[in-house]
């Protein structure tokens, strides 16, 4: 679960998917992960794709974590 929280912003809206279509045990494990915004890392590279990358990653997570 480390791993998985410390993959970048592109990785984060498969995750939420995953989270949604696990089991329940595992869809809390990764839901406490993943909203748990300590361990978070946002991609703070520049231009168009790094900015995409961390708005749609905003949205999965606020979808999830209900933020």
């Amino acid at each position: 679960m480390a791993y998985l929280v410390r993959l970048s912003d592109d990785a984060t809206p498969a995750l939420v998917t995953a989270a949604r279509s696990a089991s329940p045990t595992l869809a809390a494990e990764l839901r406490a992960g993943l909203c748990d915004p300590a361990p978070r890392h946002h991609d703070r590279g520049s231009g168009l794709a790094a900015n995409r990358a961390d708005r749609r990653s905003r949205e999965a997570l606020d979808r999830l974590c209900g933020t």
